[in-house]
């Protein structure tokens, strides 16, 4: 596999209803060639990332990816990330968040 996910899920530990949470990931490109993003799908608009299209995930380097969400409600959170690249051996790469938003007292 050309790309190295580290930690495999984004896991947001500690969310609180109205306050931002945050969660880093690391994508590291240990193939020879470079990886441009070209669309970035999420399965809702609750998420922020720091990435956007034409970010490109260079040869041998790593990318961290910061997501944010403020949940607007107490539950359970589970949202999908899906990168578009430009890649001949990987098309995408799909992350998983989740996370459990509660009421702070």
């Amino acid at each position: 596999r050309p790309f190295v996910i580290i930690p495999r899920y984004i896991s947001f530990d500690k969310l609180y209803v109205g306050q931002e949470g945050t969660a880093n990931t690391i994508i590291k490109n240990t193939s020879n060639i470079d990886a441009t993003i070209k669309n970035i799908e999420t399965s809702s608009n609750l998420l922020e990332l720091n990435i956007k299209e034409g970010d490109i995930i260079k040869s041998g380097e790593s990318m961290t990816i910061t997501t944010k969400v403020v949940p607007k409600e107490k539950g359970h959170i589970r949202e999908t990330i899906k990168l578009i690249l430009d890649h001949p051996d990987e098309e995408f790469i799909e992350l998983s968040a989740y996370g459990r938003a509660i009421i702070k007292n």
